[in-house]
């Protein structure tokens, strides 16, 4: 049967969200048996029967192996051993799914290596050759479970972590006092401040790096396995983690992986704004419209929707925001608690807000640490809380916090693109909720992603037309639209110019130069039937031959609507959907629905099953043609 790697890089999570997709795949109504492979337990017992002694107690098994040895040691002797006995044991299994968890990318802290420890693709092949494998004994998905930074480096900066905050800062102090630097006095709290604050930024680029390479590593297998990849946030409910791993290993072919993308800077500007920074209406109709999506299908096919806002890092604030530093809150989770997401949220912690706010925002800009003594190494914290920070820095220290956040964001910028295009790669469709929200047009990013989408589109259309098989997957891209959001005044004005364009050579091919050039189209109204029939009235003219002939007149009046109304909906599907040339590659479709803000969930459901499921099946059915 299948094998399904499921990775993660480390402090994400990996081990619990295992656990509960095998759970949920047990269970009703898959009923499906599984068997899971840990390969870093693999290495640790292979490592530890070899070197008993590696194993102390303050730390975790596989820090032991990684610190105290080389990386040549374990990629070279010990990896490729763990390896084979993980997969001899996967193998082995008559499991209707067969996982194996792991980590694709290692760290070792000894030697500030970020690596990656083997090619599981080659040790499959080698010991399991094609002829001794049966048809779907294979690498059937990889899926690569991400968590945000800030919890990352929340659960891996604790003493005896992989990245010791306390004693990273007091290292520091240690290496200036070497080299003969300056270091802050303890009576300099605004400079012990920016020293420990220091460490703290380089050790959330350190893992931003750590999470890209796992990434990468896991496109890497992917590609080679010739097996699907998918890139999900751990905030995404189980069911979807669930239905990928049934969708990829062909248990279930009658689901739809599709990238939801939804406004997300337009919503956090108007929470920002409010007194009490509560979200708006606008995430509670997004998540009641992703639930009724969860639950709606059509002859049997259900749409599996991905978000980029399952993970949420953008959120940093800015020095000229009034409270700074700080971190925004999150995007809301889908579910209150837990126990239908991938994450594990801590029992303590009643939400997710209290838990970052005592946890994560603590650590990232008010550590232990940011106060020092250097006569006896006790750290303490800058203010009583994170949220007093700022107003006990000086402006002088907040612009040089600035800059550092700076380089910090900027990163945390560029993988949110590639994240984002990622999910356009590994899914192939679209479904745009509502992207003209609050404002008529296209962000950057979502037109990125379109851009990103057509050229997909439009090279797989080209190899089917040749007959070739497409090794990507590729469909369309749905628009859902309120109707209030697209008859904004600003929009419509902007459909004025385009559908000159549009109307001006068609109808100068249809009646001639100089006939069409006296339609009046400069200034007019061009969308409203006012114009037409205005026109229809002109065309009467024995200047423009509808006087002497009646019939001729009547032809001209036909011929002039026929064209309006094809190029109206041309330019109404180009403003709409973005798409330029629909013709080329016409898998834009957008869906216009009246009131959709004020829709109950059952009525969400209605045009889900009516208009939007639909949509995706059109792609299906002419590729069964």
């Amino acid at each position: 049967m299948s094998i399904v790697v499921i990775n993660a890089p480390s402090g994400s999570g990996l081990t619990s969200a295992v656990r509960k997709i095998e759970e949920h795949l047990q269970a009703e109504p898959h009923n499906l048996s599984t068997c899971v492979v840990d390969l870093e337990d693999k290495l640790i017992e292979t490592v530890l029967a070899r070197f008993p002694e590696l194993s102390f107690p303050n730390e975790s098994p596989m820090q032991s192996v990684l610190w105290r040895l080389p990386r040549d040691v374990i990629v070279r002797r010990f990896w490729p051993q763990a390896a084979v006995a993980a997969l001899r044991e996967l193998n082995a299994s008559k499991a209707d799914i067969r996982f194996l968890s792991c980590h694709l990318s290692y760290y070792r802290a000894a030697t500030y290596e970020l690596f990656e420890p083997g090619d599981l693709v080659s040790i499959y092949r080698k010991i399991f050759p094609r002829e001794a494998r049966a048809p779907r004994d294979r690498i059937a998905v990889v899926l690569t479970l991400i968590d945000e930074v800030y919890e990352m480096f929340s659960r891996l900066s604790g003493d005896h972590q992989v990245f010791p905050m306390t004693q990273h800062i007091r290292d520091e102090y240690t290496r200036r006092a070497d080299a003969k630097q300056p270091t802050p006095s303890e009576s300099d709290a605004e400079g012990q401040y920016l020293l420990a604050i220091e460490q703290v930024v380089a050790t959330l680029i350190r893992l931003l790096a750590w999470r890209d390479r796992e990434f990468s590593a896991a496109d890497a297998l992917a590609t080679r396995a010739g097996a699907r990849h998918y890139l999900i946030g751990i905030k995404h409910p189980v069911r979807t983690a669930g239905d990928l791993v049934a969708f990829a290993t062909g248990i279930n072919s009658s689901l739809l992986p599709v990238y939801l993308s939804h406004p997300i800077s337009r919503p956090r500007k108007q929470q920002k704004g409010t007194a009490t920074h509560a979200w708006g209406d606008f995430v509670r109709q997004f998540h009641n419209f992703v639930s009724a999506l969860n639950e709606s299908e059509v002859d049997g096919k259900r749409i599996v929707p991905l978000m980029p806002t399952a993970i949420d890092e953008y959120r940093l604030s800015n020095i000229e925001e009034d409270i700074f530093p700080c971190l925004h809150r999150r995007w809301p989770l889908l579910s209150p608690t837990s126990e239908d997401l991938l994450f594990d949220l801590p029992s303590k912690y009643p939400t997710y807000d209290s838990y970052e706010r005592a946890e994560i925002t603590e650590r990232l800009l008010n550590p232990a640490g940011s106060s020092y003594n250097p006569v006896d190494e006790s750290v303490g914290h800058f203010a009583s809380s994170a949220l007093e920070v700022g107003q006990q820095l000086s402006e002088k220290t907040k612009e040089t916090l600035g800059g550092l956040f700076g380089s910090l964001i900027q990163q945390i910028r560029l993988q949110l693109a590639t994240r984002d295009h990622a999910l356009v790669r590994h899914t192939g469709s679209l479904l745009l909720y509502r992207p003209f929200y609050d404002e008529p047009r296209l962000s950057g990013g979502v037109k990125a992603e379109l851009d990103h989408w057509l050229t997909l589109a439009r090279y797989g259309l080209q190899l089917e037309q040749a007959g070739e098989p497409v090794p990507w997957p590729y469909g369309p891209a749905v628009f859902l639209h309120a109707t209030a959001d697209i008859t904004n005044p600003i929009l419509l004005e902007r459909l004025q110019p385009m559908l000159r364009a549009n109307l001006l050579p068609a109808l100068t091919s249809a009646l001639g130069e100089n006939e069409a050039r006296q339609l009046n189209l400069e200034g007019a109204d061009l969308l409203s039937e006012a114009w037409l029939d205005h026109i229809s009235n002109s065309l009467r003219d024995p200047l423009l031959g509808g006087g002497e002939d009646p019939r001729e007149g009547r032809r001209r009046r036909e011929v002039v609507r026929e064209i309006w109304l094809k190029e109206r909906a041309l330019t109404q599907h180009q403003a709409y959907t973005a798409v330029p040339n629909p013709s080329e590659v016409n898998w834009a479709r957008f869906i216009l629905v009246d009131d959709l803000p004020e829709l109950t969930f059952a009525a969400i459901r209605q045009r889900i099953v009516k208009d939007v499921i639909p949509r995706f099946l059109e792609h299906l059915e002419e590729d069964a043609e």
